[in-house]
């Protein structure tokens, strides 16, 4: 595939040329994939280039080229071919923040090649932090957690929440479906969490499609907190109480429960 890549990156030199290339990742090393990614794109300006990947790597953090992107699927028996609608997730950052500039970095860098693969999935599971997204990833590891085509996505923020379901629904084309896991802080009780808590709530999740532990994640696990200086281990921390299954083992297997019945519904 390099060589072929070789010939049309180098090799033609003329314009206004029709390339089709059928994925173009194809055993290749991951920068040789950033490399040919950069360069088909330099291509394109003086040509037409076609692309049919299979590889985060070619659509990650490229918001100008969003629109250019087309999602073909099979549903219902027939093929799908859908575009994204760059003029709303424009909106959607627009009335996330005053500085949408900043916002619209701050996105468009979580959309990287690892958070890309929500281009190539038909689920997502939003959560609020790392910790969450590292043990449903260990609990499917383990064969606890059963499903396909599906993605974690963790936005690092309760408050990030709205704003990436609608990311979500803009990047699959509406047909993806999500499920949402968040702390509920209610001990905290203070108006910025009443707002965030809120502003979930008020999203159009399908009934039962998100877990809202009570107060956060380890109490409702039975899992004690790190110490302060090892706050930033706090995923590491959790995972490692539950390889020693020292948490709720009945909240544990209601967790993979309700998890694998939102996989395995559609």
């Amino acid at each position: 595939m390099m060589a072929l890549l070789h010939v049309i990156l180098k090799g033609h030199t003329d314009e206004h040329n029709i390339y089709l290339i059928d994925e173009p990742e194809l055993f290749l090393h991951p920068w040789q994939t950033l490399r040919s990614k950069i360069d088909l794109r330099e291509k394109s300006k003086t040509n037409q280039v076609f692309i049919a990947t299979h590889s985060p790597e070619f659509i990650a953090k490229d918001f100008d080229l969003w629109k250019n992107i087309y999602k073909i699927y099979r549903k219902d028996k027939l093929t799908q071919c859908h575009s994204i609608d760059s003029d709303k997730i424009t909106s959607i950052f627009k009335s996330a923040e005053s500085d949408y500039e900043l916002y619209l970095i701050k996105y468009c860098t979580y959309l990287n090649a690892e958070n890309s693969k929500l281009f190539f999935c038909d689920k997502v599971i939003i959560t609020e932090g790392p910790t969450e997204k590292c043990f449903i990833e260990k609990l499917y590891d383990d064969g606890k957690i059963v499903g396909r085509d599906f993605y974690v996505f963790s936005c690092d923020s309760k408050s990030n929440i709205p704003h990436a379901f609608q990311l979500c629904q803009q990047l699959g084309f509406n047909d993806l479906e999500i499920f949402i896991i968040y702390d509920h802080d209610k001990k905290k009780g203070d108006r910025q969490h009443l707002e965030w808590n809120s502003n979930i709530s008020n999203l159009h999740i399908q009934e039962g499609n998100f877990i809202a532990f009570t107060d956060d994640m380890e109490a409702h696990f039975s899992v004690p907190k790190p110490p302060k200086k090892q706050n930033h281990l706090k995923p590491a921390w959790f995972l490692k109480h539950y390889l020693n299954s020292d948490m709720d083992l009945e909240k544990r297997d209601e967790f993979i429960e309700k998890i694998n019945i939102f996989l395995k519904q559609y």
